[in-house]
């Protein structure tokens, strides 16, 4: 379920930071960004999934758990056409950035998790994608 150990994602956080490099993370993974933008209430709709969500396990060949959702829900496969991205996608990008803000984690280190115990090791269910979203905005001044 995941690609990189909290050591990793520790160390590159610091390396960004002494870098004054912004680090952006969303857990378990990018999917679970793209399914703030799909479903409105992700807590409501998914609280009994929750837990699947976060181990975001292998369920086929071409799907994690969270992918899987994401594609059945948008109707694509890995690949975003630019049809599926600005009609399910571009036109949430507020909803989500809420949505993620009010009801799951943004702080970096917290998404990243720690090594106390095997639970902590996935990190908490988040992202702080929003953050860039808004540096976007200031940068376009949109």
């Amino acid at each position: 379920w995941r690609t990189h150990s909290v050591q990793q994602l520790t160390e590159t956080y610091e390396k960004c930071l002494a870098g004054k490099y912004k680090f952006f993370i969303s857990t378990p993974c990018i999917e679970f960004w793209l399914l703030f933008h799909l479903c409105p209430n992700i807590k409501k709709t998914y609280s009994n999934n929750l837990d699947d969500i976060l181990d975001n396990g292998k369920v086929s060949s071409s799907h994690s758990y969270t992918s899987k959702i994401v594609s059945d829900l948008a109707g694509h496969a890995k690949k975003i056409s630019k049809k599926i991205f600005e009609t399910k996608y571009l036109d949430n990008i507020d909803n989500a950035i809420v949505q993620c803000e009010t009801e799951f984690i943004t702080d970096i280190k917290r998404l990243i998790g720690n090594d106390s115990c095997e639970k902590s090791r996935k990190g908490e269910l988040g992202s702080n994608l929003p953050e860039l979203f808004k540096l976007l905005r200031e940068d376009l001044n949109v």
